[in-house]
């Protein structure tokens, strides 16, 4: 069943509330309601755009397929529907993913070791030629 609800402030819980996300978007960006679709554990079906296929780990926490290919996606939502202990899997290991990588907490520590790298790295040394 699908329903068009309008502008909603209570994403948490419709999230929590979804059997699959689905996103069959045929041009993104890094989207944030992927994210928030995989901090709520939720099984996640998203086309191969933008930065979605770095987010999701195909077959591992979610299911990527082809932008523009309507029987691929109608195959990953009849199949993870018709086995919910594979989607129970994926939302798990997808929410996973989203706490290793994506929190604040670590996306700040991930900067943080970049930073730090570059400083503590070796520098280039500059000679100047006369």
């Amino acid at each position: 069943r699908i329903c068009f609800t309008g502008w909603r402030q209570d994403a948490a819980e419709i999230l929590a509330s979804l059997d699959l996300f689905i996103m069959s978007s045929l041009w993104e960006a890094m989207p944030m309601v992927l994210l928030e679709a995989m901090a709520a554990a939720r099984p996640v079906v998203v086309t191969d755009v933008g930065e979605n296929r770095s987010i999701v780990r195909d077959g591992n926490c979610g299911v990527v397929i082809p932008a523009r290919d309507p029987g691929a996606i109608a195959e990953a939502i009849v199949g993870l529907l018709a086995d919910p202990e594979r989607a129970r899997t994926l939302g798990a290991r997808a929410h996973e993913r989203f706490v290793q990588r994506f929190t604040v907490e670590a996306m700040t520590a991930a900067y943080s070791r970049l930073f730090l790298g570059e400083v503590a790295g070796p520098r280039p040394v500059l000679r100047v030629g006369i």
